[in-house]
């Protein structure tokens, strides 16, 4: 049976795929947020537990946010998330890792914002028969670059420990053009 490519379909599928390409490179250098932590800020148990725990945190704000973006336009929201995301520019600039896990723990509150307003959009968008098709195919992709980009980066960790902070701000332009293109989508 062929695919009905509507233009809201394929201009959807377009950006969808652009943002997750970015997203996915965000994500690899976040999976190592760790690593960086350790290695470079010489972080304690303590931050490094609350780094890695702020984005599963800041999923709870999913609920109150869903009832709320529902009722407003989605673009403002996409606005924000970047911005949010922004916040991992200032990395280099950190010298201790509560500097380091500030920045993070700005940056995860962007998840909650662009998830929900990402899945009003989408939900609208994308045929319901297909919908399952093209999130898994999108999201493998983002899940692809981001192993690639971990493990591209842990790679060089061991040899540029000194100068690996100034990825964060390639991932914080990466995070905000998720947002540019993925707002396409409205």
């Amino acid at each position: 049976m062929k695919e009905n490519f509507t233009p809201i379909l394929k201009k959807t599928l377009f950006f969808h795929t652009l943002a997750l390409f970015f997203e996915g490179i965000l994500n690899g250098v976040w999976l190592l947020n760790d690593v960086v932590a350790r290695k470079h800020f010489l972080s304690s148990p303590f931050l490094i537990t609350l780094l890695v725990m702020a984005p599963s945190a800041s999923l709870i704000l999913s609920l109150p946010l869903g009832h709320f973006i529902a009722k407003w336009n989605k673009k403002p929201f996409f606005l924000i998330a970047g911005i949010l995301r922004l916040s991992l520019l200032f990395v280099p600039l950190c010298d201790q890792a509560f500097c380091f896990v500030v920045l993070a723990t700005i940056t995860s509150a962007s998840w909650p914002i662009f998830y929900t307003s990402q899945n009003a959009i989408l939900k609208e968008n994308y045929p319901e028969t297909k919908r399952g098709k093209y999130f898994s195919l999108i999201y493998s992709l983002s899940g692809f670059i981001a192993i690639l980009t971990s493990l591209s980066l842990g790679n060089f960790y061991d040899f540029l420990t000194d100068y690996i902070v100034y990825v964060y701000p390639f991932a914080a332009l990466c995070g905000f053009f998720f947002m540019f293109f993925d707002v396409q989508n409205i």
